[in-house]
């Protein structure tokens, strides 16, 4: 079994494309855990990876910032649709710790 420090900060990256319907949802389940991902040193991250879908982009605005006010949390909109796997890796850049391991 591999173990971690515990003192490594862990990143949550969650990307969006199309689906506006999934966001209420699972920022709600996030909201009723913000006190257990504080206390476990998580960031969330949400990346739009549909830059023009008009429903989307104010639900997680909307989301990111209610979240915000009780975990780290932060959104990323991407210019253009890049994928999965780019949204993923791009958005555990910059994020204060040592970045992603090479996973997707």
């Amino acid at each position: 079994m591999l173990r971690y420090p515990s003192n490594l900060p862990i990143d949550i990256i969650i990307p969006f494309y199309k689906q506006p319907s999934l966001v209420k949802g699972l920022f709600e389940s996030l909201q009723r855990v913000g006190e257990e991902l504080v206390a476990a040193g998580c960031q969330v991250i949400a990346i739009n990876d549909s830059p023009d879908d008009a429903e989307l982009k104010p639900l997680l605005r909307k989301a990111v910032e209610d979240l915000a006010s009780v975990a780290p949390c932060r959104l990323v909109e991407n210019s253009q649709n890049v994928g999965f796997g780019r949204s993923v890796n791009g958005g555990g850049r910059g994020v204060g710790g040592p970045g992603l391991p090479n996973c997707c």
